[in-house]
């Protein structure tokens, strides 16, 4: 079995969506009325559901940036 990095899983939308809310850390990193030190984070969630033949598997992903 080819291994496949879990960011190009979904037909690539994890790592769409991860990049995405790296943009928007970065925008609040730069923005002047944050506090310049606080830590930020992001948060990925996937779930996956294999079907019921066990070759198959539903990928459903969700990123959350928070700050």
């Amino acid at each position: 079995m080819d291994k496949v990095s879990i960011m190009r899983m979904a037909m690539g939308a994890i790592e769409e969506r991860v990049d995405y809310e790296m943009d928007r850390v970065i925008a609040n990193i730069i923005d002047k009325n944050t506090k310049a030190t606080g830590k930020r984070k992001v948060t990925i969630t996937l779930e996956l559901m294999p079907d019921e033949y066990r070759q198959g598997i539903a990928v459903f992903a969700s990123a959350k940036e928070f700050s």
